[in-house]
């Protein structure tokens, strides 16, 4: 519906902002010297509204990001998608449901 679109698209940007500056390195965009700075940049936040955030990733723990938006008056989960070849093992892990 044309009414969700405009949340999409948001909560994309935030989607993107979890790769910090190596996100923003192959999405062309321009660099910034922290994770931090990338994340303000794309998403538009104030550095406070970032309540905590991982970008690291461990085998089973991905990176992540939570931060506050606080025009719509949510707080936002960002989880960081497949950027490792940790995260590619992570990715390939299947375990038999009993």
């Amino acid at each position: 519906p044309p009414s969700l679109q405009p949340s999409l698209i948001l909560y994309s940007i935030y989607s993107n902002s979890a790769y910090g500056w190596k996100g923003r390195l192959f999405s062309r965009l321009r660099l910034h010297r922290s994770d931090l700075t990338a994340i303000c940049a794309s998403t538009g936040i104030h550095p406070s509204d970032i309540i905590t955030q991982k970008l690291r990733s461990n085998p089973y723990r991905p990176g992540y990001i939570i931060t506050r938006d606080r025009g719509r008056r949510v707080i936002v989960l960002t989880v960081r998608g497949t950027m490792s070849v940790g995260d590619c093992l992570t990715d390939l892990k299947v375990e038999e449901e009993g």
